[in-house]
């Protein structure tokens, strides 16, 4: 993604080139607008870097959603040795802090990712809950 800077920007241009955070490849930009219908550069940024800081990585998935991830890894060349997040029940592929892809995943398959994931975010909220409330410390 090519952000055009002003003069007042670059006076600290290197410090921020250590900090750029999640980026988007041309591709990947193409694919957020067909595949998810984001118009907006802003909006599918800001996209990009929520999956990446909250979505699933493959290590956190488990049942019909590793399954997936693990198939997907398996048929798809553009996913070796790249990191498979998921989010919202899509499949974001990252190289390093790059988005490269987006994939959306069969409704059958869809349909079972969110009852798993919604499952998991439900266990982690009364976890959550129970760190916090002193009735539940041993």
């Amino acid at each position: 993604m090519v952000r055009k800077r002003n003069r007042k920007e670059t006076e600290n241009e290197f410090e921020e080139e250590e900090d750029r955070g999640v980026e988007v490849c041309g591709h990947a930009d193409g694919r957020i607008k067909e595949r998810l219908g984001v118009k907006s550069e802003h909006k599918r940024l800001a996209l990009a870097k929520l999956a990446y800081e909250r979505g699933l990585r493959e290590r956190d998935c488990d049942g019909y959603a590793l399954e997936y991830l693990r198939m997907k890894r398996k048929t798809v060349p553009e996913c070796e040795g790249r990191e498979l997040v998921l989010y919202c029940g899509k499949i974001f592929v990252f190289s390093g802090e790059i988005l490269v892809t987006v994939y959306l995943p069969p409704e059958g398959y869809a349909r079972l990712i969110r009852k798993e994931t919604a499952r998991k975010k439900c266990r982690a909220r009364v976890r959550a809950y129970a760190l916090d409330d002193p009735a539940f410390a041993a």
